[in-house]
């Protein structure tokens, strides 16, 4: 029996949430609705997250989870990595030179133990702008944003 071919309508909401991953850089989802809703006020909460589940199955973005905070979204689905402050929260796009070397993979405890499915990786630092500011992983920027994203 051949697999059912999933279809995805285009719709007015999906090319919101497009432009908002374009537009914002590494977005949370309630950022990427908050954005949208002052151009259409009606956007509800559970369509950005409906949306954005069906756009990562279509591989037309991507989800970076970030450990502390809530997952971010990205519209570049090139092989590429990210760097993290681990004072404000912002993400980064680094491109991608040069994938993992093969003898990363050929661990013997990690292969017979483990069947690896992929790999990402994330540098974590400080950003231009806190380093600036003085901050550090300890101390954060009062009423941040980075704050506000920790997961519930």
């Amino acid at each position: 029996m051949e697999a059912q071919k999933k279809s995805y309508r285009n719709t007015i909401q999906k090319e919101l949430i497009s432009n908002a991953l374009n537009e914002l850089n590494h977005p949370t989802a309630d950022e990427i609705y908050e954005h949208i809703r002052k151009l259409y006020p009606n956007i509800s909460r559970g369509t950005v997250y409906r949306n954005l589940s069906l756009m990562i199955e279509m591989g037309q973005a991507d989800k970076i989870p970030v450990s502390g905070y809530a997952d971010r979204f990205d519209c570049n689905t090139k092989r590429h990595y990210h760097s993290r402050c681990i004072s404000c929260g912002k993400v980064m796009d680094i491109e991608c030179i040069e994938p993992l070397p093969s003898e990363f993979f050929k661990n013997d405890n990690l292969n017979k133990d483990f069947d690896i499915q992929g790999y990402e990786i994330t540098l974590v630092g400080l950003c231009s702008d806190c380093r600036e500011k003085g901050y550090s992983k300890n101390k954060k920027p009062q009423g941040s944003s980075a704050e506000k994203e920790v997961r519930k």
